[in-house]
């Protein structure tokens, strides 16, 4: 029954890819974030409020959660994380209730401009490394975050500081007020939150504000906009082999000619170019259907199959299904038909394939 169980799911797991490989065709996920506490007395902040502005690639999602069946990593367990009533919405609520005590009323409003924001619900180092072919990680979580921050008014703003950093949960992190039971309200990611606000000294960055050139609304949107202005976002993608992130970014591929070759009794296919040599290490290829990752012919098996590495647009983003080689070992032991016979221990190992939906970072072209 348990062999057949396994099977099954493994059969699902395949299957739900086969009807759809785009992860942004994922059910959703709606979560509310809820203020539990007061802030600390000893905060005290120069503004009396925040406004957000969801300036991210991709603003639709924060990102790709697990549900039932996470442990056997079934691809119809993951889900999109939203908030409601809206991302930015969310998170301005979220902070506005939460510093309302620590606000000071002079008029003033922190803007701040998030440029990431991004939960990795399955971390892990270098993700198409051949080296790092299981799902053994450090961190539990990654929270990849990075703000600018603006203070001013509905007339004007004026910029102070950016930050950017990642927050791991590990089973030795200390966080404030997180439960495990209270996942339904993104304990870590309001963690996160709060420590991308009190950890900047504003007083400091506010001291010489006056002599900066005050940017409207609309000013700072038409910047965060130019600032995604790649090529690889505004033009046609370009048909060729892309070796590296700044070739894919800029939409510049070196090999412009280049043939597809299935290797024998295999599921693989190699990419060979106009002087029939094997390009061995490439960062993405477009045959003018297809744009697909590229990864190093050492970190595939006969398992894996070339539909499951294909980047889908969404948004100013790109994502796939990051597929990942797992050894697992399963430990027990049989007892015989009478009480008085000895226990017999047995172990058994089995490779299995695991997908796991990523984002692309389109600032350092790395997968999330």
């Amino acid at each position: 029954m348990k062999n057949y169980l396994l099977l099954l799911l493994s059969f699902y797991s395949f299957r739900g890819l086969a009807q759809s490989r785009n992860p942004d065709s994922l059910r959703a996920k709606v979560y509310e974030l809820k203020v539990k506490t007061i802030v600390d007395e000893g905060v005290k902040l120069p503004f009396e409020s925040i406004k957000i502005m969801d300036s991210r690639f991709d603003t639709s999602k924060l990102g790709f959660g697990l549900g039932k069946f996470a442990s056997l990593m079934v691809t119809a367990s993951f889900f999109r994380i939203l908030l409601k009533p809206g991302i930015e919405k969310g998170i301005e609520s979220f902070y506005n209730q939460y510093y309302q005590p620590a606000f000071t009323p002079n008029g003033k409003t922190l803007l701040i401009s998030i440029k990431k924001l991004w939960i990795d619900n399955m971390p892990v180092r270098s993700p198409h490394s051949a080296s790092q072919q299981n799902m053994e990680r450090f961190s539990l979580r990654d929270i990849y975050a990075k703000f600018e921050f603006y203070i001013g008014s509905h007339n004007g703003y004026v910029p102070l500081v950016r930050v950017d950093t990642v927050f791991q949960l590990t089973p030795l992190t200390k966080v404030d007020d997180y439960d495990r039971k209270e996942e339904d309200q993104l304990p870590f990611l309001c963690f996160a939150l709060e420590e991308m606000v009190e950890n900047v000294n504003f007083r400091l960055y506010m001291h010489d504000s006056t002599k900066k050139k005050e940017m409207t609304i609309a000013g700072i949107e038409s910047y965060n906009a130019k600032m995604k202005n790649f090529p690889i976002l505004t033009q046609p993608v370009k048909q060729g082999v892309f070796l590296t992130f700044d070739e894919f970014k800029n939409n510049l591929p070196s090999v412009t000619s280049f043939t597809k070759r299935k290797l024998r009794k295999t599921n693989i296919t190699e990419l060979v170019d106009k002087n029939n040599n094997v390009i061995l290490h490439y960062y993405a290829c477009y045959d003018g259907t297809t744009l697909r990752i590229g990864k190093p012919l050492s970190s595939l098996s006969k398992m894996v199959s070339p539909k499951y590495d294909i980047m889908y647009r969404v948004g100013n983003s790109f994502q796939l299904y990051d597929d990942q080689i797992v050894n697992n070992t399963v430990r027990g032991s049989v007892t015989g038909i009478h009480r008085s016979s000895p226990s017999i221990p047995y172990q058994y190992s089995y490779e299995s394939m695991n997908f796991i939906p990523r984002q692309l970072d389109l600032e350092t072209g790395e997968f999330y």
